[in-house]
């Protein structure tokens, strides 16, 4: 598999709420139903998502109450769709400009995954205050139709030393490839 595109929508939000409960690696074992939970899903249609990721290989079963893991082929599909490229970070924001479709693409697809991440992670009050502002004010430069990359950059720069506190290091991966 090449991209998310393979899978049907519903298995996009939910392999990317694997990814986010999984802290970007392939180590931590997380019930299937938990991930559902968080998405609204009851405990059929979680098994039921579970399995087309099992199906491309993206996760593997771990336990037999449901426990999955992220593989070495979901890992990478992972890190290349958040980045919007290969791992490497060939696709990175533009230092002065406006932010490009591509890039604005991944910026959204991120932003989800960070706003969906936001429960497991162990922050205060002002530090998950202070996620939320500057998610949206990302969100807000992402509507306009001539974002601009310097003020993105510089959000994204305070988002990505507040998950760094927290110990978020998926995110924090995909935000470094990103910056450059």
């Amino acid at each position: 598999m090449t991209d998310l595109n393979h899978l049907s929508e519903p298995a996009r939000d939910y392999f990317r709420a694997v990814c986010q409960q999984s802290e970007g690696g392939t180590a931590k074992t997380i019930s299937m139903y938990d991930v559902g939970d968080r998405l609204g899903l009851d405990r059929e249609q979680s098994s039921r998502l579970a399995q087309e990721l099992m199906g491309w290989e993206l996760v593997e079963i771990r336990t037999l109450s449901g426990g999955i893991a992220l593989t070495e082929e979901g890992l990478h599909l992972a890190e290349q769709s958040a980045g919007g490229g290969e791992p490497d970070g060939t696709l990175r924001l533009g230092t002065d400009g406006e932010v490009d479709g591509e890039v604005r693409k991944a910026l959204e697809t991120l932003l989800d995954e960070i706003r969906m991440g936001m429960a497991p992670l162990k922050m205060t009050y002002e530090q998950t205050e202070m996620l939320i502002i500057d998610v949206k004010t990302i969100t807000v430069q992402l509507l306009s139709p001539h974002p601009k990359s310097a003020i993105v950059r510089e959000v994204l720069h305070a988002i990505r030393d507040l998950l760094d506190q927290c110990g978020a290091a998926a995110p924090v991966r995909r935000l470094n490839a990103i910056l450059g």
